[in-house]
């Protein structure tokens, strides 16, 4: 039996385009008052979908037609996310496996956590973490589970139930106005490299994030044992 593919995997022939039409422009300020304008991020053929509802200019990601199930066509590259599929999901809070309803009960819905070992020792983990992974539906739950690379159920995830998943920022890459070429634009790096950063949607930094994956901060959380649930669900 092949391996079944999420939705938000990206697909060969996929590619991120934003580069091609970015650059920055001077928004607001108030000269009268001694208020400077401030630098925006934007595509230079913007358009009203290019931005979320809290303002973020998304990045931009090609898609390849959808199957008659649904699922986008392609050779899938396994470690890769398309990001408008993973928004997609996150946004709603869908089944990252078949972008439909994710599994929910009394404790909220289900996610699964890959932290490693270090993550797990911190104060309160996994209370108020984050994650770019979006929820699960239990039989995809289950189906991620078996062919998770680290480790069958439960030996290298935690299965989660949240009560509380809360869109609270965006994973992406920082720019800033290029001193060289007017107009132009250049990432931010940490110690001489290439980084994403994850703010919140209020940052004063994020006029100039080019904003690629979103983030759900988890709250009211439960670690439950996947075994249990697929049994009782007649899924084992």
């Amino acid at each position: 039996m092949p391996d079944l593919v999420p939705y938000i995997t990206l697909r060969d022939g996929e590619q991120d385009t934003s580069d091609a039409a970015l650059t920055v422009q001077l928004v607001g300020g108030a000269p009268a008052l001694g208020i400077p304008p401030r630098h925006k991020l934007t595509y230079l053929d913007e358009a009203a979908e290019d931005r979320d509802p809290h303002g973020i200019l998304l990045s931009r990601h090609t898609q390849n037609p959808l199957d008659a199930g649904g699922q986008p066509t392609g050779k899938p590259f396994w470690k890769a996310v398309n990001a408008a599929r993973q928004r997609e999901c996150m946004a709603a809070l869908l089944c990252h496996v078949c972008k439909g309803e994710a599994s929910k009960t009394d404790s909220g819905l289900l996610f699964l956590d890959i932290a490693d070992d270090e993550a797990r020792t911190k104060p309160r983990w996994p209370q108020g973490w984050s994650t770019t992974q979006p929820p699960l539906c239990l039989p995809h739950a289950k189906a991620a589970a078996d062919q998770c690379p680290h480790g069958k159920r439960n030996n290298g995830f935690t299965a989660l139930r949240v009560g509380r998943p809360l869109l609270a920022g965006i994973l992406g890459t920082l720019y800033r106005p290029s001193s060289i070429h007017p107009g132009g634009i250049t990432p931010v790096k940490t110690n001489g490299v290439e980084e994403m950063v994850s703010l919140p949607f209020n940052h004063p930094h994020i006029p100039m994030l080019l904003g690629v994956q979103y983030q759900v901060a988890l709250h009211n959380v439960t670690e439950v044992d996947l075994n249990e649930e697929l049994a009782a669900a007649g899924l084992a």
